[in-house]
This record gives C-alpha cells, sequence and structure tokens, in this order.
C-alpha cells in the first residue's frame, strides 16, 4: 500500500470530524425494544428502526430458541437436515500417491484414517485440476461397503453415520482420463491438492510419472493465508527426488498449509491425448491478434495502444467486437480492503483519454466498440478488420506489504468473453522509467479474470521475454482455455513512483461524471470530498454547535416566560425533579414487564406502546429486555408550545443505562452475569410533557407526592384505576398535571414539527379535541391493532371499533416482528351530521418473522368519533365510569373491580378501517 504524505493531514482533519460528530450525536437509546427510542405515541422520525433491531436482538444467543417447531416463532420455519459428506474432515497416517502416465491421464491412490467425528456420513475431495474439470473412468474404495460417486468437481465417499464416532481407516483409488491440460498447443499439470491431515508424522506425497514424460519445469508449492497480504500465497516446497519420482514429508510444510499446488509442464510428447493436438489454430475458428505497447508511467497512471486484428469467418454475421477495459477490477491501491485506509483510494479502476477506432458510451465504460474500417489480408489470404486503440488506466499499480516493491498487473487487449472471436496471438512491449533497468521483473501469468476482483496470476507461463534496456517485449503464440487470459506482472522498485492524490481525486470525478455506471467509486468520491472540504465542515460544525447551544438557552428563557406569565409558581427545579422521577419509574416498570405502575404519569397512547411492545416481546419472542444503572445526567428545556386548549414542553434528557435482552426462561444468576458483561450505552432524547392551559401549578400536590392533583386526596398510584376515588379526575388526562406525551430520539427531534398541528387547528375549528391528542389516540389504536393481528384475537379490539368488518380482518392472524411506528400524521378532518371523521397516515415498520430485515408500511386510519367526548379525558383512555379502572382487553360484560357493566363500544375515536 502507497505511502502518501499527502494522508497526514487529512487523517488529523477527518479524527476531527469524527469526534465532534460522536459528540453532536450520541448512540440511540438502549432497551425499550426499540420503539422506545425511535417512535412516540404521536410522531417521531422513522429511522429508528434498524436501531430497535439492533437493540432487541443484542443479548440473542443461539441458547434462546430451539431448533424445534414448538416455537411459536418458529414454527412455520423449522427444517430437518440431512448431514453429508465434509470436506473440512481431518485425517491421519495421510498418503497421496499420483501417477501421470504418457498419454496424459492420471492415477491417483489415497490412504488416511479419518479422525473420529470429523467426517459424520463421508468424506468429499475436491478436484484436483484446476483449469478444467476431471473424468474419473476408474475408482475403487476399500472397505467396498463405503459408498464412491465421482462428479465433475468433487469426489464423494459415503458411509453409515456411526462409522466415524472412532477413527475411519480408509483406502481409495481412481483414474483420471486427463490429468494434464492445454494452453494453445502447450501442455500443462495444474494441480491443487487440499491438505487434510491434522498429525503430518506418517503423511506425505508422491508424485511419480511414466519414463517417457520429461519436464520442462516442475513446482510443487504449498498454499498458505498470509495477513499481512490479506489473501492467499505460496511458496516452494523441498522436494525428496528420485527417478522419475518426488516426494514431499507433510512435516516439512507449515502448520497454516491448506493445500499443495503442482505447476509442471511437460516436453511434447507423441501419445498425449490432448484436445489440440494435430489442431491448426485458427483454420476454422473466429480469432483475434494483438500488438500492443504499454507505457507504465511514474504517477501511476499507464497508457496503452496498439493494433488489433480481427477475423471472423462471414462477413455476413459481422459481430462489433468490444474491447474489455476490466474497470469493475478492484483498484489495486486499495490494499486492504474494508479498512480505514483503503477509503484513500478508489474502488475501481479508472479509464480515460480513449483514443482511436474505439466508440465508448456515455453511461459506462465497461469496454469499448471497435468500430474500425480498415481491413488487411494476412498470409493465408484472410480478411482480418484492423482497429487501433489507445487509452489511459489508473489502478494497475499498488506496493508489496512492506514497501519496497512496485507491483504492476495488467491484461493485454481483449475482447468480450462473450464474443465467438477468440485471442490466438500477442505481442506486447513494455516501456518503463529509465531508472527501473536493472531493477525490473516481467512474468506471463495465467488469470481467470472476475470482472469484480483484482487479477491475481494462478500460474506463471513459460513465455520468452526480451529486454532491451528498460523495454520488455512479450511474444505468445497459442490460445488459452475458455474463461482465462494472460496477466502481465511487473514487479520493480517503488522509488521511482508516487501518486498524486489531487490527481486521483479528480481522474475519479471526472470518470464518474463521464461513465457513472462504471463501477461505484461513491464512497471514495464521497470521503475524498469530505476531507478536501474538512476546513469547511469544521468551520460549520463549530458554527451549529454554537447555535444550538444559543437556540436551547434562548428557547429555556422563553418558555420558563410563557408558561410563568399563566402560571407564577411553575418552578424549573421542581419540573426537572419530576421528570427525573417519572423517567426512572418507566425504566423500572419496563424492566420488571408491566407499565401499570406509571400508566398515571404517560398518555394512552405510549403506554399502549410500551404495554403491547412488552406483550409481544415475551409472547412472540420467548424474550425479556432489562436495563440496569439507568442514570439521568443532564436535564434541559428546549422547546415550548401552546395551542388547542393544552401546551407542551420539550425536554432534553441526557442519559445512560445498561441494556441486555435475554430469554424469559434465563436464571436471575445468569442475568446478572449478562449484565456484568454489557457496556453502558449514553443517549439523549426529548420527552414532551403535556398538560392543560388552565393548569397551573400546586407545590407538592400531584401523583409525584401520592396526591389527586385536582382536590389534593391521597392517592395510591400502584393501584391500578386511573381515576381519583373523590374527585374523579382522570390522572393521566393532563387537565391538571403535567403528562407524559412523547418521547422522540434526539437525531428524530424537529422543533419546528408543530407548526403544522397549528395550521392544521385553524383549517378545522370545529375540531372536537386538539391534534395531539387525536393523534395519540390514534396511535393507541394502531397498537392495539397490531397486538390483536399478531395473536388473532378479535376480542382485544372489540369496544374500540364503529365498522364490524375490522374484526373479521382482525381474525386473519398476521404477525408482525419488531413492529415501530416511525410517525402519525392527521391528514383530514370533517363532521357528518352528529358525528366527526379523522383520517391518520402511519409510517412503520415490522419484519414477517424474527431473523427478517423490517420492512417499511405505510397505512391510513379512519376513524369516527360518534359521541361527544368526555372533555376530562385528555391525554386519557376511556376507564369504568364508577370506579376508574381500565377496562379489560378481552371481551368482558362487567369491570373486574366493581361489576360495573361495560358498555359495548366505548364514548371515544373508534377505528372506522384501515388500509
Amino acid at each position: 500500500m502507497k505511502k502518501n504524505t499527502f494522508l497526514e493531514p487529512t487523517f488529523s482533519a477527518f479524527v476531527i470530524i469524527f469526534f465532534l460528530l460522536s459528540i453532536v450525536h450520541l448512540e440511540s437509546r438502549p432497551g425499550m425494544g426499540g420503539s422506545y427510542r425511535s417512535s412516540s405515541s404521536s410522531r417521531s422520525s422513522f429511522s429508528s428502526g434498524s436501531s430497535h433491531s439492533s437493540s432487541y436482538r443484542s443479548s440473542y444467543t443461539s441458547s434462546t430458541r430451539s431448533s424445534s417447531s414448538s416455537s411459536s416463532y418458529a414454527s412455520g420455519n423449522s427444517y430437518t437436515f440431512t448431514p453429508e459428506p465434509t470436506a473440512y474432515f481431518r485425517s491421519e497416517n495421510h498418503k497421496i500417491y499420483i501417477h501421470f502416465k504418457a498419454d496424459g491421464g492420471a492415477t491417483v491412490r489415497e490412504t488416511m484414517t479419518v479422525l473420529p467425528n470429523t467426517a459424520k456420513v463421508g468424506i468429499v475431495r475436491k478436484k484436483f485440476p484446476v483449469l478444467s474439470n476431471w473424468k474419473i473412468i476408474k475408482s475403487s474404495v476399500i472397505p467396498e461397503t463405503y459408498q464412491l460417486s465421482a462428479l465433475d468437481w468433487q469426489l464423494d465417499i459415503s458411509w453409515p453415520e456411526e462409522i466415524n464416532k472412532t477413527a475411519t481407516p480408509l483406502e481409495f483409488t481412481y483414474e483420471l482420463e486427463k490429468g494434464m491440460d492445454s494452453i494453445g498447443n502447450l501442455s500443462v499439470v495444474y494441480w491443487e491438492i487440499n491438505h487434510n491431515s491434522s498429525q503430518i508424522n506418517g503423511s506425505g506425497l508422491e508424485i511419480s510419472w511414466d519414463p517417457d514424460i520429461h519436464w520442462k519445469s516442475f513446482q510443487l508449492k504449498e498454499k498458505y493465508y498470509d495477513a499481512t497480504f490479506s489473501g492467499y500465497i505460496t511458496r516452494p516446497v523441498p522436494l525428496i527426488k528420485t527417478e522419475n519420482k518426488v516426494s514431499v514429508d507433510f512435516s516439512s510444510l507449515r502448520p497454516d498449509c491448506t493445500a499443495l499446488v503442482l505447476t509442471a509442464f511437460p516436453e511434447t510428447l507423441p501419445n498425449i491425448g490432448l484436445a489440440n493436438e494435430g489442431r491448426n489454430p485458427n483454420a476454422e475458428k473466429d480469432f483475434y491478434t494483438v500488438k500492443q505497447t504499454t507505457y507504465i508511467q511514474k504517477n501511476g497512471i499507464n497508457r496503452h495502444e496498439g493494433q488489433i486484428k480481427v477475423f471472423q469467418k462471414s462477413s455476413l454475421e459481422w459481430e462489433t467486437p468490444h474491447l474489455e477495459f476490466d474497470t469493475m477490477t478492484h483498484y489495486l491501491g486499495s490494499a486492504g480492503e474494508g479498512s480505514f485506509v483503503s477509503r484513500f483510494f478508489p474502488d475501481y479502476q479508472l479509464v480515460f483519454g480513449v483514443e482511436g477506432d474505439l466508440k465508448t458510451s456515455f453511461w459506462h465504460l465497461f469496454s469499448g466498440q471497435l468500430l474500425s474500417d480498415k481491413s488487411e489480408a494476412d498470409n493465408q489470404s484472410r480478411n482480418l478488420k484492423v482497429s487501433n486503440v489507445a487509452f489511459f488506466k489508473l489502478g494497475e499499480n499498488m506496493r508489496s506489504s512492506d514497501g519496497k516493491k512496485e507491483i504492476i498487473r495488467f491484461s493485454p487487449f481483449h475482447l468480450s468473453n462473450y464474443s465467438a472471436v477468440k485471442l490466438d496471438s500477442f505481442s506486447l512491449e513494455i516501456v518503463l522509467p529509465e531508472e527501473t533497468e536493472e531493477k525490473t521483473n516481467v512474468k506471463l501469468l495465467l488469470t481467470h479474470l472476475n470482472s469484480f476482483s483484482a487479477p491475481i496470476g494462478i500460474m506463471e507461463l513459460p513465455a520468452e521475454i526480451e529486454k532491451n534496456k528498460n523495454r520488455f517485449t512479450v511474444n505468445w503464440k497459442a490460445t488459452f482455455p475458455e474463461g482465462y487470459l494472460p496477466l502481465i506482472q511487473i514487479e520493480t522498485e517503488s522509488d521511482a513512483f508516487h501518486t498524486n492524490p489531487f490527481l486521483v481525486y479528480f481522474s475519479a470525478l471526472r470518470f464518474f461524471l463521464l461513465a457513472p455506471g462504471s463501477g461505484s467509486n461513491i464512497g471514495y468520491l464521497v470521503f475524498s470530498t469530505l476531507l478536501l472540504t474538512s476546513p469547511f465542515l469544521l468551520t460549520y460544525i463549530f458554527i451549529s454547535i454554537a447555535k444550538k447551544k444559543f437556540q436551547i438557552l434562548q428557547a429555556k428563557g422563553i418558555t420558563v416566560s410563557r408558561i410563568r406569565a399563566g402560571d407564577p409558581d411553575f418552578n424549573e427545579a421542581d419540573f426537572f425533579a419530576k421528570s427525573k422521577f417519572i423517567g426512572e419509574k418507566i425504566i423500572e416498570s419496563w424492566s420488571a414487564g408491566n407499565m401499570e405502575p406509571v400508566r398515571h404519569f404517560i398518555s394512552a397512547g405510549v403506554f399502549q406502546r410500551f404495554q403491547i411492545q412488552l406483550k409481544l416481546l415475551k409472547e412472540v419472542d420467548m424474550n425479556q429486555n432489562l436495563m440496569k444503572d439507568f442514570t439521568i445526567h443532564h436535564q434541559t428545556i428546549i422547546g415550548f408550545d401552546s395551542f388547542a386548549d393544552y401546551q407542551t414542553v420539550h425536554m432534553m434528557m441526557s442519559c445512560s443505562a445498561k441494556d441486555i435482552t435475554v430469554p424469559i426462561s434465563m436464571s436471575n444468576s445468569d442475568i446478572e452475569r449478562e449484565f456484568k458483561n454489557a457496556n453502558k450505552g449514553n443517549y439523549r432524547e426529548v420527552y414532551s410533557f403535556s398538560r392543560k392551559t388552565s393548569a397551573i401549578t400546586q407545590i407538592e400536590k400531584d401523583l409525584v407526592h401520592n396526591q389527586c392533583p385536582s382536590c389534593g386526596s391521597d392517592t395510591n398510584t400502584s393501584h391500578i384505576t386511573t381515576k381519583c376515588q373523590y374527585c374523579g379526575n382522570i390522572f393521566n388526562s393532563g387537565e391538571y398535571d403535567w403528562v407524559l406525551s412523547e418521547i422522540t430520539q434526539e437525531v428524530e427531534w424537529d422543533p419546528n414539527r408543530f407548526v403544522n398541528d397549528k395550521s392544521f387547528a385553524g383549517k378545522y375549528p370545529d375540531c372536537p379535541t386538539s391534534v395531539q391528542l387525536l393523534e395519540d389516540r390514534a396511535s393507541a389504536l394502531l397498537w392495539k391493532w397490531i397486538y390483536a393481528k399478531s395473536l388473532g384475537d378479535e376480542s382485544i379490539l372489540k369496544r374500540e371499533i364503529a365498522n364490524p368488518a375490522i374484526l373479521k380482518k382482525t381474525k386473519q392472524k398476521e404477525v408482525f416482528y419488531i413492529p415501530v411506528i416511525g410517525s402519525a400524521e392527521m391528514q383530514n378532518l370533517y363532521k357528518e351530521g352528529n358525528s366527526f371523521r379523522a383520517s391518520c397516515h402511519f409510517r412503520w415498520s415490522a419484519a414477517r418473522s424474527y431473523n427478517a430485515i423490517p420492512e417499511h408500511k405505510r397505512n391510513v386510519m379512519k376513524l369516527v368519533l360518534n359521541t361527544k367526548r368526555d372533555a376530562k379525558l385528555g391525554f386519557g383512555e376511556s376507564s369504568c365510569k364508577n370506579c376508574g379502572a381500565p377496562y379489560p382487553e378481552l371481551d368482558a360484560a362487567h369491570c373486574s373491580y366493581c361489576k360495573e357493566p361495560i358498555p359495548e363500544t366505548i364514548d371515544d375515536w373508534l377505528l372506522d378501517d384501515i388500509t
């Protein structure tokens, strides 16, 4: 990877930006199943669905559910897995004998002992030849009771399941019809032999051949993964040589060796049965030849120019050839892909400055059409189309891991793989900087060029490469196997090369503007643009932070002044103490799995969201979300709204807590261990508290001090009833005291978000209640609908609907996993006779199964108010007229506390339809 001084100042700038952003944008709230931190009872940004998923599954392990189909969640997704032979077995005393025959065939014999419990029902031996599929014509296995089957790409040996409970001796032999491949007229042996031995003593490889076979070159290398190179590399292994035979003792191999790679080129044999024998090259097939010159430049931008001659038999069926640019090949400078430093390099190679007979399109530069009208005849009187081409390419250079070598890889001109025209021969002249003359090594490799990865040579070809000072000439006259191409690899000293990061940036930007469809360098461009504009970004961030602090201080002063104008006894410290008490109570109730103890302090919509989330978590997923060490570090008032008889104070709360999600069956000791291993997360949220504009502060006359805020009587807030037994005040209505009506994550907070509500209220003066109350009621109904659909239980909604058809649809069970309501916004309101009708648009998400990605959903809920809503109900929910206890969720005729008859339909906004 290239070292560049450009990285030093830009790296520092990036670190500063990242640090500042980390201050401004804290983590999402832990716990509460994510909906708590991302959506509110009436509205919030929808973007937190993924945050919910992360927290919701944070402690999920394989022990949380079995593969049994009895799980309510997994019942429709249980699978039966049948064991299969494996290629990842371990063996000892593993000996491999390979013999090559003069006719091109090969015989393989392997003996081994498979270690216990490493191959339940058998083993797989992947094919050894790399360039082509093998064809096994004879095979046998000992013991004969085992089953041996051969495919084009592997050999399977199967046995009964109980066999490998102990060490399993094994011997098998197979004969290959074709053990050698061909590259044009060149015969080659290129095998990769998997290494499965866990105990190297007694294991080894022996390769022999017929006396008629003589090798031009013979190399055997071990393959292993090199973390510094971020890939597999090979190195030669010591060979024990005897006549017509070599052998390798596995004790001489690296412990991390995964395979042995054999590359050998035999002399031409008179009786070798290869497909290319006796073939007259290009006698009948379409082909092309290349004469090319490549100029390797010091700045990493290389120029390729030359001539391509194409022969196609039928001029009537002439196919316009396409020259491949390989722009989807990974930029070779981006060593350490996925690391931070790789962001300083483009993702893919860049082509520009196209000249000659090449025609390219606007959208992409994957290839260019050869549109030459010139032609000439060859020595066999065949008519060849002649095209002269040239272009520049950036991204063919990389540095070795030690920084001492410059490695340059590129493929000579080649036409599209989809074309029937195949490369027949090429002549390539490479011109390097003069100072590299004595320090350069050029190789011709064979590569399987994958357009979506960096080209890597799989073997070196025995080409004769001429050198004249700083010029190298590579000549090749042979075709290549299907799907393979030649690859030039140049290794030279790195001192002569340098990369100008600004030149790279503007080249990438130009490439993107001319060909936005040619690979995605957007990540690099965005990152580099941020670095180049970092001074402006830093200035903007500092100004934004200062402006935000000023706005918060201004909002705090205005809020306190406006409240005190109608409520002189309002005290900021007492308000903070009350909000802190409510926040801590919510966390305590959530972790206990029951929100009833805080029902008096929160609106009906907020309560339904929390309570139903807890039930879905427990009844559907068999999990529980727990929080510990909850601390509120800072509170500040950031906004105030007053309209439609209600006023709302918005307060930013900076908190921290430990959060885990565990099975409900987990023991207390295991839960404590999970908490011990959990990290404490920090988050900031906006708590919105609402009350009637007519309400005033009465010192210590509130539910926090166990007194009814209306009449001052002693009240036990742990009781499930939400109605004062003396004066009939509904505690969470907001009639006499603050009630928590909304929780919004900081990143979703919009200080101007109530402007639309003011406009809405002005447009519909007949609205019987405030818009915020309508949205809170609609959110409560949506949560009940989600719960009813997930259980397929119509009774949950029976008292809440105006249209009986809703109940019929609710019976059709549809489980919603990880539901999150992103926003709820009133769209329409009108009066129809004595009734009011309203429409509420919801943006929300839910997953089809526990492990699925949540899907975005949009629904419109229609509501109707047929009777006058009790003005004292406020943010509360309809309850028993006699004792104030909430109505049971399931169907019941009488109140479970005072036995008062329950009406069939409550006096509130009712669900009419949802589409």
